[in-house]
This record gives structure tokens, C-alpha cells and sequence, in this order.
């Protein structure tokens, strides 16, 4: 996911997402995945946890 309409359409569905940098998962204050609980033009909450939105990351 990367536009503002995949978080919004996945934090209504409350859709379990993973993130990851790259080809990496990253496993730092998301276990497996968690809901989306909000997101901005810089962020996205998931899990209790807020991870920067840049070029190059991307949302599973």
C-alpha cells in the first residue's frame, strides 16, 4: 500500500498489515502485522506503533 486511498479502504476494513522496507520485513513493535489505526501524509499507525511513510517502504 502506499496512497492515502489503501490506508483509508484498510483502516475501515480493519485489515492486518505487515510492513516492510524493501524486500525486508520489519518485526520492530509490529509482531506479525497489526490494524491500521490512522495514517498521515508522514505516518502510518499500526499496532500502537507510528512508522514514517518515504519513497522506497511499502505496507503489505
Amino acid at each position: 500500500m502506499e496512497s492515502d486511498a489503501d490506508f483509508h479502504v484498510a483502516a475501515l476494513a480493519q485489515s492486518k498489515v505487515s510492513v516492510c522496507c524493501g524486500q525486508k520485513m520489519i518485526q520492530k513493535g509490529v509482531d506479525y502485522g497489526g490494524i491500521v489505526e490512522g495514517y498521515s501524509p508522514e505516518s502510518i499507525k499500526i499496532a500502537g506503533g507510528r512508522f514514517i511513510r518515504e519513497r522506497g517502504s511499502a505496507l503489505k
